[in-house]
């Protein structure tokens, strides 16, 4: 789960939760909202690892 949803963080790959505003702080003001947004759609698919990693593998394929 990349999204704790009670509350509202974001789980980065080190491991640390990011809130709203930690990631507004951080410098990154116009895409909070949109990444914030995103991983919540994701969380609300409840995919398991395979699931999320086919996810992510299609997207790569998809961009080049």
């Amino acid at each position: 789960q990349y999204y704790d949803s009670d509350n509202e963080r974001l789980l980065m790959a080190t491991g640390i939760r990011l809130s709203r505003e930690d990631l507004s702080n951080s410098g990154l003001h116009e895409f909070v909202e949109p990444m914030v947004d995103f991983a919540r759609s994701m969380a609300e698919l409840r995919l398991d690892e395979v699931e999320y990693a086919l996810i992510i593998a299609l997207c790569i394929l998809a961009s080049g």
